[in-house]
């Protein structure tokens, strides 16, 4: 057989005779010679997909922490400023993860950069005391808890506590130093275990560029009084409602209810409801004006031990009612 490659001569069905030739050459097997050409296109098309969609797949694994962070400084991020306690647990803004620290609505913490490697930690102070934690220093946009005016306030110097101990502190005073400045705050009746965003006693602005220090701490703790079996206390807005589930009468009733919005209290202060007496087996009312239905929690319960009613004069006794905000220094009426 002969092995040598074939030639075809053609001539164009629209060319007329006398017109040169074309040669087209074939391969063994028929094919063009241009066919290897897109061969390789197509293999080179097909890498380059398949690359694509493996940096795809690798780019969806890789946790997101891991990605590039931007050096931008997270205290500098805007944040909306609530009216009422109500919108304050409305608001809703992306959280910041940095350093671990969950986003608290209307505040803003304060942080300090590492120069090496450009990342951003949250500041945080040691306490004299074991038990109570400073998790954050920042400022607080929002209404102003801490006096009872609920007036609205924007970048006031606060802190982010959390009492860690087994017991309630019932009174405590907080000392920080910013700058040149000494900075107040009051904490009274905070639960075991719990966390609370405190603004500074005179409204003091925040000023970021201010070192913040401890200087110092007193406070005492204390265990709410067992109600259970002798009381049962139902709420609504601005009202308590209590009824006297003993035969005997209960005098000297407080109670201590502080705001709760999304886990974390709001105030350094507790606010107190007071009754002078519930007779046996009765039922009345508290003023609440600063409670908030699901947003508002008691903590801490005080009475005098029921008295035989036989042996006390009705006629000395009065029936009162009253709302004051509890703070390190003094009890305000509102």
């Amino acid at each position: 057989m002969d092995n040598r490659r074939r030639v075809r001569r053609y001539r164009p069905s629209n060319v007329s005779s006398g017109t040169q030739t074309r040669t087209v050459s074939r391969g063994r097997n028929g094919s063009r010679g241009g066919s290897s050409k897109r061969n390789l296109f197509n293999f080179v098309a097909l890498v380059i997909c398949c690359g694509l969609a493996l940096a795809y797949l690798i780019s969806m694994v890789i946790p997101k922490g891991e990605k590039k962070k931007e050096n931008k400084d997270p205290s500098n991020m805007s944040i909306q400023t609530a009216k009422t306690l109500d919108e304050l647990n409305k608001l809703s803004y992306p959280e910041v993860s940095i350093a671990g620290f969950s986003t608290v609505p209307g505040f803003v913490p304060k942080y300090i950069k590492n120069e090496e490697t450009g990342e951003y930690s949250i500041v945080s102070l040691e306490t004299s005391n074991t038990n109570l934690n400073i998790d954050a220093v920042g400022y607080y946009n929002g209404p102003f808890f801490e006096n009872g005016s609920d007036i609205v306030v924007e970048k006031a110097f606060a802190i982010v506590v959390t009492n860690s101990g087994s017991s309630i502190i019932d009174n405590g005073k907080l000392i920080l130093k910013a700058g040149d400045r000494q900075v107040n705050f009051t904490i009274n009746y905070l639960p075991a275990r719990s966390t609370a965003v405190i603004v500074n006693d005179e409204n003091t602005t925040f000023q970021k560029d201010s070192e913040v220090s401890f200087i110092s701490y007193t406070g005492t703790t204390a265990t709410s009084m067992d109600v259970k079996d002798k009381l049962e206390v139902t709420t609504d807005n601005e009202s308590l409602f209590l009824k006297n589930l003993t035969q005997d009468q209960i005098k000297d009733i407080n109670i201590y209810y502080k705001n709760k919005v999304k886990g974390i209290y709001y105030g350094g202060i507790a606010y107190r409801s007071y009754l002078t007496q519930v007779e046996a087996g009765s039922q009345s009312n508290l003023l609440a004006q600063h409670y908030v239905k699901d947003l508002s929690e008691i903590v801490y319960y005080s009475y005098t031990e029921p008295v035989q009613s036989s042996i006390l004069d009705s006629s000395t006794v009065t029936d009162q009612s009253s709302e004051t905000s509890s703070t390190a220094s003094s009890k305000q009426n509102d």
